[in-house]
């Protein structure tokens, strides 16, 4: 049952990220689906961390934000798919996803609690985790009005500390702790989820660059997604910049569009050599 809610968490997540993106990617790319499902989940994934940051900071809790952009989502994505029967060729990628995100999670459901709880960086993991905890049952005002050094519990504290730092990656997964199991032992799931936005980004990067076959593009998005670099990010429990990869990579596409606007073509190709090394 422990590896069935795992499964379940980490689906639900990354399935909020699709359907409050997917709205959106209709002002970047407006009849290219193949594109706007790629794009979905990454900016998903900003649109809910930015919205429940907002709306925490005005005093909605994020399990409560991402409950309304959830059913707004689903709204507006029902809708659209059903009105360009875009369901079938959606449904046909989905099978590929699902095999990345099973290996996402993989070492999560094998490696047991122990592991699935923090794996090399006991003091980020339990950083952030004291985060979400502190978001999920204080309120911005709350924890604003804490006087500092006061006898507080640590989470609390931690809290208050990273509230004009970098909470989004937190706040976010306040929306989630709870739902299906304790705190600690979600938190693979989400982290996950999140990494599996960097297969979407680089399949829809290298895509737009035409480096290669559909069947190479695949290969390498999934070296990226789960090969050294991701899994180091997510071994030394670096919320924040497993966060923030998909949508760099993304940048990296927008850099490479002015490049072939403006005829930097030597700007492209040093970018490319660099994307392929």
């Amino acid at each position: 049952m422990d590896a069935v809610s795992k499964i379940v968490l980490f689906a639900s997540v990354q399935t909020v990220f699709w359907v409050v993106g997917f709205p959106f990617t209709r002002l970047m790319l407006r009849n290219h689906i193949h594109e706007r499902c790629l794009l979905a989940p990454i900016v998903g994934a900003a649109v809910v961390g930015f919205t429940t940051t907002i709306l925490y900071g005005i005093g909605c809790q994020p399990k409560y934000s991402t409950a309304m952009l959830t059913v707004a989502g689903s709204i507006f994505s029902i809708i659209i798919l059903t009105r360009k029967h875009y369901a079938a060729l959606v449904g046909r990628r989905l099978s590929i996803a699902t095999f990345v995100g099973l290996l996402c999670i993989l070492p999560g459901l094998v490696g047991g609690q122990q592991f699935a709880v923090f794996q090399g960086n006991i003091d980020d993991q339990f950083n952030y985790l004291a985060q979400v905890v502190a978001f999920n049952h204080h309120s911005y005002g709350d924890l604003s009005a804490i006087p500092n050094g006061g006898s507080n519990p640590g989470h609390v504290l931690l809290g208050q500390a990273q509230l004009h730092l970098r909470p989004a990656v937190s706040i976010v997964y306040a929306g989630f702790a709870n739902v299906l199991m304790p705190t600690p032992f979600g938190s693979y799931s989400y982290l996950a989820a999140l990494q599996l936005n960097s297969f979407f980004a680089s399949v829809f990067l290298m895509s737009n660059l035409r480096l290669h076959s559909s069947t190479r593009i695949l290969i390498a998005s999934v070296a990226l997604c789960i090969g050294f670099f991701m899994q180091y990010v997510f071994d030394i429990n670096a919320w924040s910049q497993l966060a923030a990869i998909p949508p760099r990579l993304r940048a990296l596409n927008l850099m490479t569009a002015v490049c072939q606007n403006f005829g930097c073509r030597g700007e492209q190709l040093r970018l490319e050599s660099f994307l392929l090394g």
